[in-house]
Protein backbone atom coordinates (compact mmCIF):
# COMPACT_ATOMS: atom_id res chain seq x y z
CA UNK A 1 0.00 0.00 0.00
CA UNK A 2 2.80 2.56 0.94
CA UNK A 3 3.57 1.80 -2.72
CA UNK A 4 0.66 2.76 -3.93
CA UNK A 5 0.55 6.47 -2.12
CA UNK A 6 4.09 7.28 -3.24
CA UNK A 7 3.93 6.49 -6.89
CA UNK A 8 -0.01 6.75 -7.53
CA UNK A 9 -0.90 9.26 -4.70
CA UNK A 10 -3.78 6.55 -3.43
CA UNK A 11 -4.62 5.99 -0.07
CA UNK A 12 -6.79 3.48 1.98
CA UNK A 13 -7.69 4.10 5.75
CA UNK A 14 -9.90 2.47 7.97
CA UNK A 15 -12.58 4.39 9.78
CA UNK A 16 -13.04 3.37 13.65
CA UNK A 17 -15.38 4.30 15.91
CA UNK A 18 -16.34 3.88 19.38
CA UNK A 19 -18.48 4.95 22.26
CA UNK A 20 -17.10 7.32 24.62
CA UNK A 21 -17.23 6.48 28.16
CA UNK A 22 -15.22 7.75 31.54
CA UNK A 23 -15.78 4.91 33.21
CA UNK A 24 -13.88 2.13 31.16
CA UNK A 25 -10.98 0.23 32.63
CA UNK A 26 -7.74 2.53 31.74
CA UNK A 27 -4.38 1.86 33.23
CA UNK A 28 -4.14 4.94 35.44
CA UNK A 29 -2.31 7.96 35.20
CA UNK A 30 1.46 7.54 36.41
CA UNK A 31 2.62 9.26 39.91
CA UNK A 32 3.63 12.57 39.45
CA UNK A 33 1.96 13.15 35.83
CA UNK A 34 -0.54 15.21 34.62
CA UNK A 35 -3.48 15.06 31.74
CA UNK A 36 -3.94 18.86 30.45
CA UNK A 37 -6.62 19.85 27.86
CA UNK A 38 -5.48 22.91 26.12
CA UNK A 39 -6.37 25.44 23.25
CA UNK A 40 -4.14 25.55 20.00
CA UNK A 41 -2.66 28.91 21.61
CA UNK A 42 -2.04 27.40 24.60
CA UNK A 43 0.38 24.95 22.69
CA UNK A 44 2.84 27.11 21.17
CA UNK A 45 5.57 26.52 24.21
CA UNK A 46 5.50 22.92 22.64
CA UNK A 47 5.71 24.14 18.95
CA UNK A 48 9.19 20.97 18.02
CA UNK A 49 9.66 19.28 14.77
CA UNK A 50 10.57 16.57 16.94
CA UNK A 51 7.11 16.32 18.93
CA UNK A 52 5.35 17.14 15.13
CA UNK A 53 3.63 20.27 16.36
CA UNK A 54 4.40 23.51 13.97
CA UNK A 55 3.79 27.04 14.69
CA UNK A 56 1.81 27.49 11.65
CA UNK A 57 -0.86 24.52 12.55
CA UNK A 58 -1.62 26.05 16.13
CA UNK A 59 -2.42 29.13 14.54
CA UNK A 60 -4.42 27.54 11.78
CA UNK A 61 -6.53 26.03 14.17
CA UNK A 62 -6.75 28.82 16.90
CA UNK A 63 -9.81 29.64 14.71
CA UNK A 64 -11.41 26.83 15.65
CA UNK A 65 -12.75 24.92 18.81
CA UNK A 66 -10.61 21.92 18.54
CA UNK A 67 -8.06 21.05 21.65
CA UNK A 68 -5.45 18.61 22.28
CA UNK A 69 -5.57 16.32 25.31
CA UNK A 70 -1.90 16.25 26.52
CA UNK A 71 0.01 13.66 28.70
CA UNK A 72 2.66 15.27 31.09
CA UNK A 73 5.82 14.81 33.10
CA UNK A 74 6.95 17.83 34.67
CA UNK A 75 6.94 19.96 31.60
CA UNK A 76 7.21 17.84 29.17
CA UNK A 77 4.87 16.73 26.53
CA UNK A 78 5.26 12.83 26.07
CA UNK A 79 1.83 12.38 24.37
CA UNK A 80 -0.84 13.89 22.86
CA UNK A 81 -4.11 13.64 20.83
CA UNK A 82 -6.35 16.34 19.30
CA UNK A 83 -9.83 16.51 19.12
CA UNK A 84 -12.04 18.37 16.07
CA UNK A 85 -15.57 19.41 16.09
CA UNK A 86 -15.70 20.95 11.67
CA UNK A 87 -13.56 20.85 8.92
CA UNK A 88 -10.65 19.25 10.32
CA UNK A 89 -7.85 19.11 7.32
CA UNK A 90 -6.71 15.56 6.25
CA UNK A 91 -4.91 14.38 3.99
CA UNK A 92 -4.79 15.28 -0.42
CA UNK A 93 -6.12 18.89 0.70
CA UNK A 94 -9.51 16.78 2.38
CA UNK A 95 -11.23 18.29 5.12
CA UNK A 96 -13.49 15.91 7.53
CA UNK A 97 -16.67 17.13 9.31
CA UNK A 98 -18.32 15.92 11.88
CA UNK A 99 -21.66 16.43 13.27
CA UNK A 100 -22.53 16.12 17.53
CA UNK A 101 -22.73 13.55 18.75
CA UNK A 102 -19.65 12.64 17.22
CA UNK A 103 -16.11 14.22 18.06
CA UNK A 104 -13.48 13.65 15.37
CA UNK A 105 -9.80 12.58 16.94
CA UNK A 106 -6.86 13.06 15.22
CA UNK A 107 -3.25 13.96 15.15
CA UNK A 108 -2.59 11.32 17.67
CA UNK A 109 1.60 11.41 18.97
CA UNK A 110 3.36 9.82 21.52
CA UNK A 111 7.07 10.55 22.00
CA UNK A 112 9.35 7.77 20.59
CA UNK A 113 11.04 7.44 23.76
CA UNK A 114 7.85 6.33 25.46
CA UNK A 115 5.95 4.13 22.86
CA UNK A 116 4.86 1.04 24.41
CA UNK A 117 3.79 2.28 27.91
CA UNK A 118 -0.20 3.29 26.67
CA UNK A 119 0.21 6.63 27.27
CA UNK A 120 -2.82 7.57 24.60
CA UNK A 121 -4.68 4.84 26.58
CA UNK A 122 -4.26 7.11 29.66
CA UNK A 123 -5.48 10.23 28.25
CA UNK A 124 -8.78 8.55 27.58
CA UNK A 125 -10.03 8.92 31.17
CA UNK A 126 -10.01 12.82 30.89
CA UNK A 127 -10.68 12.69 27.28
CA UNK A 128 -13.98 10.76 27.57
CA UNK A 129 -14.78 13.01 30.72
CA UNK A 130 -14.43 16.21 29.23
CA UNK A 131 -16.09 15.55 25.76
CA UNK A 132 -19.34 13.82 27.97
CA UNK A 133 -19.78 16.52 30.12
CA UNK A 134 -20.15 18.51 26.93
CA UNK A 135 -22.50 15.97 25.00
CA UNK A 136 -20.33 13.65 22.99
CA UNK A 137 -20.96 10.46 22.81
CA UNK A 138 -18.48 8.65 19.84
CA UNK A 139 -15.53 9.16 18.78
CA UNK A 140 -14.49 8.44 15.51
CA UNK A 141 -11.11 8.97 13.63
CA UNK A 142 -8.84 6.93 10.92
CA UNK A 143 -6.06 5.30 10.21
CA UNK A 144 -4.13 3.63 6.92
CA UNK A 145 -4.52 0.50 6.48
CA UNK A 146 -0.85 -0.42 6.51
CA UNK A 147 -0.07 1.26 9.98
CA UNK A 148 -0.36 -1.99 12.04
CA UNK A 149 0.67 -0.77 15.26
CA UNK A 150 -1.72 2.34 15.24
CA UNK A 151 -4.66 -0.22 14.44
CA UNK A 152 -3.59 -2.63 17.67
CA UNK A 153 -3.22 0.41 19.90
CA UNK A 154 -6.92 1.87 18.23
CA UNK A 155 -8.60 -1.20 18.71
CA UNK A 156 -6.98 -1.44 22.92
CA UNK A 157 -8.61 1.58 23.41
CA UNK A 158 -12.36 -0.01 22.35
CA UNK A 159 -12.50 1.45 18.74
CA UNK A 160 -14.32 -0.61 16.01
CA UNK A 161 -13.75 -0.64 11.91
CA UNK A 162 -17.19 1.44 10.90
CA UNK A 163 -16.05 1.79 7.07
CA UNK A 164 -12.94 2.08 4.43
CA UNK A 165 -12.28 5.33 2.94
CA UNK A 166 -10.27 5.56 -0.03
CA UNK A 167 -8.94 9.01 -1.37
CA UNK A 168 -7.16 9.11 -5.01
CA UNK A 169 -5.31 12.36 -5.89
CA UNK A 170 -4.90 12.85 -9.84
CA UNK A 171 -3.42 16.25 -10.71
CA UNK A 172 -5.53 18.90 -8.88
CA UNK A 173 -8.83 16.65 -8.95
CA UNK A 174 -9.28 14.09 -5.55
CA UNK A 175 -11.79 11.00 -6.04
CA UNK A 176 -13.20 9.99 -2.27
CA UNK A 177 -14.73 6.75 -2.23
CA UNK A 178 -15.79 4.86 1.18
CA UNK A 179 -17.68 1.63 1.94
CA UNK A 180 -21.88 1.94 2.84
CA UNK A 181 -20.88 1.85 6.83
CA UNK A 182 -19.57 5.39 6.60
CA UNK A 183 -23.11 7.44 7.48
CA UNK A 184 -23.17 11.45 6.65
CA UNK A 185 -23.93 11.66 10.33
CA UNK A 186 -20.55 10.32 11.65
CA UNK A 187 -17.78 11.94 9.12
CA UNK A 188 -18.39 13.35 5.92
CA UNK A 189 -14.93 14.04 3.81
CA UNK A 190 -14.98 17.25 1.84
CA UNK A 191 -13.22 18.41 -1.01
CA UNK A 192 -11.53 22.13 -0.80
CA UNK A 193 -13.76 23.62 -3.55
CA UNK A 194 -16.48 22.81 -1.26
CA UNK A 195 -16.85 26.58 0.74
CA UNK A 196 -18.53 25.71 4.17
CA UNK A 197 -18.03 29.61 5.38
Amino acid sequence: MTRLEKWLNFHVVLINSRPLDPSRNRPPILEGDQVLIYKPIEMLGYVSEQLQISESFLRERAETADVCVCYLRDSSLLAYVWLGFDRIPMEASLFVTVQKPYVYSYKAFTHPSHRGKQLQNRLGELNDTWLTARGYKFNIDYIKTHNYASLVADRRYGNKAVAYLAFWKIGDRTLVLHTSGLSSQQMSVIRPSIDSH
